[in-house]
């Protein structure tokens, strides 16, 4: 069982399957759509993925059960400065990201469900220890 939480843990949901995931991630994409928010998926053993929602753009943080580094985020290829920032709200305050750690908003969910089904960094994203 997956455990979904957002908006600083007052949106929580259990998840049974990858493909549940997805239509909730969708669904809670176009509810971000007003205010983009970030949404953390823990998995079984404890590893976390979060995932910015309510953009065309996404950015991807890691953080294993420990919670002690190695620290991952997602390295973007998208085309544009990469001296500006994205923003998404984290639990309750607006949360700069860098530009260049911005992917499209397809490659992160499609990285987060691969992350569930294998239980590892998926290897459609680029990462960086940070």
């Amino acid at each position: 069982m997956l455990a979904i939480t957002w908006g600083g843990g007052s949106g929580e949901a259990a998840v049974v399957s990858g493909d549940e995931l997805r239509g909730r991630l969708i669904e809670l994409d176009r509810h971000a759509a007003a205010r983009p928010f970030i949404v953390d998926v823990t998995i079984d053993s404890g590893d976390t993925i979060s995932v910015a929602l309510g953009r065309e753009v996404s950015v991807l943080n890691f953080t294993s059960a420990s919670k002690k580094p190695p620290y991952f985020a997602s390295e973007g290829r998208l085309p544009g400065s990469r001296f500006g920032v994205v923003r998404f709200e984290y639990f309750g305050s607006m949360t700069e990201f860098p530009e260049w750690q911005a992917v499209s908003r397809n490659d992160a969910l499609e990285a987060v469900c691969r992350f569930v089904a294998a239980g590892v960094l998926p290897d459609n994203i680029l990462w960086s220890e940070v």
